[in-house]
């Protein structure tokens, strides 16, 4: 509607992708969470039977996806260490 009626203007329309223009998803405001419990179960079970996505979860819950991985990735990472390197154990098994 906004591009019929003119409130976009013609230089910002030109620089869009016609592919994606159309493409969008559109969220309302973040409902407040009066039981946080009943609500993450409820998008677990949203989730787990194929109605929402993993994603759709996360900004369900007001946070970006991108910013969820990341921050995940962040948590799963562990460098390289001393301990965690493999030892050469060089000695044999002593059982028969």
């Amino acid at each position: 509607m906004a591009v019929l009626e003119g409130r976009l203007p013609a230089r910002l329309m030109r620089q869009a992708d016609p592919e994606t223009l159309y493409d969008v998803r559109i969220e309302g405001p973040v409902m407040p969470s009066i039981d946080p419990l009943t609500d993450r179960q409820a998008a677990e079970l949203d989730q787990n039977m194929g109605w929402e996505s993993r994603h759709g979860n996360i900004r369900r819950f007001g946070r970006e996806p991108a910013q969820v991985d990341a921050e995940r990735d962040q948590d799963d990472f562990e460098p390289m260490t001393q301990q965690s390197l493999p030892l050469n154990n060089t000695q044999e098994d002593e059982t028969p």
